[in-house]
């Protein structure tokens, strides 16, 4: 089941979030998330979180509807997009993808991103999204669409990485290790509409930009 979790960072293209919410299973507001949900045409089908970043209007026609409410106390040991993408596994998505998660508040960025390491540790499938981006994450093999031109790079996390090789790249790597704080994966070019990274071992984001 493919879920949406939405958060209360920047969405700035609605018409991608309108693509992206009117693919899912599930809709998921991550507290503040919400506004941009309603502003894209969707109602959540639940409202996660402690509450204090949802302004009154928002909160009102969300009530009115179906929408499942979970309210948590402000202080708290978990993030409300932690929160939020608890409450899709327990639905059992089995894919979810995170809007809003990139803002601002770089801890707050940092940490939605880290979390792509939770899921696929869970062996959920995830990826965060944005007007520019589109961050996955692997530990074994990935095979993305893209155009010749875009812009891939590929960054540790967690600590080294090995046996990364590349196909469709500009700049291909055979068996490459990329050590933990290196940015030699930077901004490496599509030369097909196609491309796979394979690793042997680790944690490697893999992040697809446009300028």
């Amino acid at each position: 089941m493919k879920a949406v979790v939405v958060s209360n960072g920047d969405i700035k293209d609605i018409n991608l979030a309108k693509y992206i919410l009117r693919d899912s299973s599930i809709i998921i507001a991550a507290d503040g998330g919400a506004r941009h949900i309603l502003n894209s045409g969707f109602m959540p089908d639940a409202l996660i979180g402690d509450l204090d970043s949802v302004d009154k209007e928002t909160l009102d026609k969300i009530k009115a509807s179906h929408c499942t409410i979970v309210k948590y106390p402000r202080e708290k040991d978990y993030t409300d997009t932690q929160i939020a993408i608890d409450y899709a596994i327990e639905k059992k998505a089995d894919e979810i993808t995170f809007l809003g998660c990139i803002g601002d508040r770089i801890d707050h960025s940092l940490a939605n991103i880290f979390l792509l390491v939770k899921l696929i540790k869970q062996g959920i499938k995830a990826c965060i999204v944005n007007e520019k981006n589109t961050i996955y994450i692997t530990c074994d093999f990935i095979k993305l669409d893209g155009k010749i031109g875009d812009l891939l790079s590929l960054i540790p996390v967690g600590g080294d990485v090995t046996g990364i090789c590349t196909k469709g790249l500009k700049y291909g790597l055979e068996g490459k290790t990329i050590k933990m704080g290196e940015p030699l994966g930077i901004s490496n070019v599509f030369i097909d509409n196609t491309i796979e990274v394979k690793i042997e071992s680790g944690y490697l984001l893999v992040i697809l930009s446009k300028d």
